[in-house]
């Protein structure tokens, strides 16, 4: 059995890291506890770049995710990333043993 993921690299502004980490914790925190769909949704840093944050998502499949994007926690964090300028790369993969 497989499972639908993706890993984001969001590039942050100087500045923005403690706004925008409260956002992403918040929006995993609920994601995990409040969608049955979502498997794991992680927020990592990384120890030499302090501008840049992952997010791995892992959900049950692709419809799940759009699910994910319609909930308010998800708002709540859209909103701060758009308003932090947030660049975004995203990757679409495929858990192989979940």
């Amino acid at each position: 059995m497989t499972a639908f993921a993706i890993m984001v690299k969001f590039t942050l502004k100087d500045g923005t890291k403690e706004k925008f980490m409260e956002a992403a914790l918040y929006d995993a925190e609920h994601s995990m506890r409040d969608e049955p769909a979502c498997q794991q949704f992680r927020v990592l840093t990384v120890d030499d770049d302090p501008n840049t944050v992952y997010f791995l998502e892992i959900y049950d499949n692709e419809e799940a995710l759009d699910v994910h994007r319609q909930q308010p926690h998800y708002a709540v964090y859209s909103k701060v990333a758009a308003e932090l300028g947030v660049e975004r790369e995203r990757t679409v993969l495929t858990l192989q043993n979940p």
